[in-house]
C-alpha cells in the first residue's frame, strides 16, 4: 500500500511520475495522464504544459510539496534540449534532443525495419554524398536520425544515437 504525496491517502493503485506517488484523485487534478509519458511534439508544447501544470499546483495549497518534483520532471527534457517525439508504426518511439536521439522499442528491430517504422518522417528526395536517405529537417533530426538508423540491431528496450 502506498501513500499519496499530496493528500496522504493510503492507496493500492497509484499514479507515479519521477519519485512522486499520487492517488487517482490528485493525479486527475493535475491531469497527470496527459503529460506523464512526455509525448510532446515540440519544445513549445512541453513548456506550455509545464506552465499549465505548475499553475494548477501553485493554486492548490495541498500540492505545493510536489511543485519542485513537477518542475524537475519537465526540466529534465528542457535542459537536455528536447526537439520532438515521433511514433513508429509498431510501438517504437523516437525522442529527438539537440545532441542525440533515443529510440524505444517493444520488440527487436533490424535497422531496415526501424527505418520503415519511421518512413513517414524520411525525405527520400534529399541525398548527400553517401546516398543514404535523410530525415526531414526539423532542427537536427536529419543527421541524428541517420546516425541512429545506421547502427546495428536495436534490441527490445532503448538504444541511443549521439551527434558526433
Amino acid at each position: 500500500m502506498a501513500i499519496c504525496k499530496v493528500c496522504n491517502a493510503k492507496v493500492f493503485f497509484t499514479s507515479n511520475f519521477s519519485d512522486v506517488c499520487l492517488c487517482k484523485n490528485c493525479a486527475n487534478l493535475i491531469r497527470l495522464s496527459d503529460w506523464k509519458d512526455r509525448n510532446f511534439t515540440s519544445m513549445e508544447e512541453l513548456v506550455n504544459t509545464k506552465n499549465n501544470v505548475l499553475s494548477i499546483v501553485s493554486s492548490n495549497p495541498n500540492m505545493i510539496q510536489i511543485k519542485k518534483s513537477v518542475e524537475d520532471y519537465f526540466n529534465e527534457y528542457i535542459d537536455k534540449g528536447f526537439v520532438t517525439s515521433l511514433d513508429g508504426k509498431a510501438g517504437q518511439k523516437l525522442l529527438v534532443f539537440n545532441d542525440y536521439c533515443i529510440v524505444t522499442t517493444k520488440s527487436e528491430s533490424k535497422k531496415d525495419e526501424l527505418i520503415s517504422r519511421f518512413d513517414e518522417y524520411i525525405d527520400h528526395d534529399i541525398d548527400d554524398d553517401d546516398n543514404d536517405d535523410e530525415l526531414k529537417t526539423l532542427s537536427n533530426i536529419g543527421r541524428l536520425g541517420k546516425s541512429l538508423v545506421k547502427g546495428n540491431l536495436v534490441a527490445t528496450g532503448i538504444s541511443m544515437a549521439a551527434d558526433q
